[in-house]
């Protein structure tokens, strides 16, 4: 992830962490775990998990008069920011949170497709070697200053859903299926493959 992104964005999240968000943060956690309950602290994918979870409580759960925290902060800490971090910070309002197949993998790049918009994305960064051409993953892609770096964040889903996922991609293209559904349905079975990696196909799209 470019230095800078990766910054701002650790200092976003350590004010997420302060004692007047506490509460917040548990009605959070308690929503974003529902489907599938909270990871207990020495599960296998319980950092994983609370990585992703934090991440979308700054980016996308609402505090009371409908104000994120990346938001807040912005509003409240802009002053301890220089221009470079302001601008990058101000970059969070245009991240798109969605499901990706990997097209191509030139390190640091990659080649990437948005699955609903069908956009594909010829230069982004921050995605680990470790991933191959052809896996799927649920991940935050932000652009700064026209340069597009993936969150450190994100959810590997089994590239064997991959008509699954085509299919129900297509049906948020025709707007017969709600984005957010979609979106949180993968969540769903991404955290189920991680947890459980011996579960048949039809019980992760349960």
């Amino acid at each position: 992830m470019n230095s800078i992104l990766s910054q701002v964005l650790r200092k976003v999240l350590e004010y997420a962490g302060r004692d007047n968000f506490k509460a917040e943060l548990e009605l959070a956690k308690q929503k974003y775990f529902n489907p599938v309950g909270i990871p207990g602290e020495s599960g296998n994918t319980a950092e994983l998990e609370l990585a992703n979870f934090i991440e979308w409580f700054i980016f996308d759960w609402p505090l009371p008069g409908q104000v994120q925290i990346r938001e807040k902060y912005l509003r409240e800490e802009s002053g301890s920011l220089d221009a470079i971090e302001m601008e990058t910070l101000k970059s969070f309002a245009g991240q798109n949170y969605s499901v990706f197949e990997l097209k191509k993998l030139k390190p640091p790049m990659a080649i990437v497709r948005e699955l609903v918009s069908k956009q594909k994305f010829k230069e982004a960064y921050g995605l680990p070697t470790a991933l191959r051409e052809g896996d799927f993953i649920l991940a935050r892609l932000i652009n700064v200053n026209g340069q597009y770096f993936f969150s450190e964040a994100f959810l590997y889903i089994p590239r064997n859903l991959s008509k699954y996922l085509w299919r129900r991609a297509k049906l948020v293209r025709k707007q017969e299926l709600d984005r957010e559904t979609f979106l949180e349905e993968l969540k769903v079975i991404a955290i189920k493959a991680a947890r459980y990696p011996r579960l048949k196909l039809e019980e992760l799209c349960k």
